[in-house]
């Protein structure tokens, strides 16, 4: 894959401090020309010894890069084969398979606890069967708190009298 820039660095702008706008324009333009494949203009003394000098960088970032895209399409051919086009479209069914597959479990799971709703057991889906036993603990508890209050309530006079 090509790549489409390269990097401008900041260290640049002191290193061409020196060069007249009309050198620093033609060795930009001549580092545009190198880093695309294009013919190199003529270049002065000054911003040609610049230019060797960014331009190894230049090839020393595409080389990595270039590794990089080797070393990513091994792993892709490790994981899909080496035909392209069958690729693509493994990886298109693989995410729909995963999507029904997930679609499924949690149909079942709705499915399940509406069954067990139908039973009679009211399982909440926020605990886990551990969970439940310590809620509906709680329930009982706190149903049993409440009676106690309305007794006590009702037992006391009113104030209002």
């Amino acid at each position: 894959m090509a790549r489409e820039y390269f990097h401008v660095y900041h260290s640049y702008l002191e290193s061409m401090q020196r060069l007249s706008m009309e050198e620093r324009g033609r060795l930009f333009t001549a580092l545009l020309c190198h880093s695309t494949g294009a013919e190199i203009p003529k270049l002065g003394v000054a911003d040609g010894i610049l230019f060797d000098t960014f331009s190894q960088t230049i090839d020393r970032e595409r080389k990595v890069y270039e590794e990089k895209c080797r070393k990513m399409k091994e792993n892709a051919d490790k994981r899909w084969g080496n035909n392209a086009a069958a690729s693509k479209s493994m990886q298109e069914e693989n995410k729909y398979k995963n999507e029904n597959e997930n679609e499924d479990k949690y149909e079942d799971e709705y499915k399940d606890k509406e069954k067990d709703k139908d039973e009679g057991e009211n399982i909440s889906p926020f605990y886990s069967p551990a969970g439940e036993k310590h809620f509906r603990n709680r329930e009982a508890n706190l149903s049993e708190r409440k009676d106690l209050l309305l007794m006590t309530l009702r037992s006391r006079p009113s104030p209002c009298l």
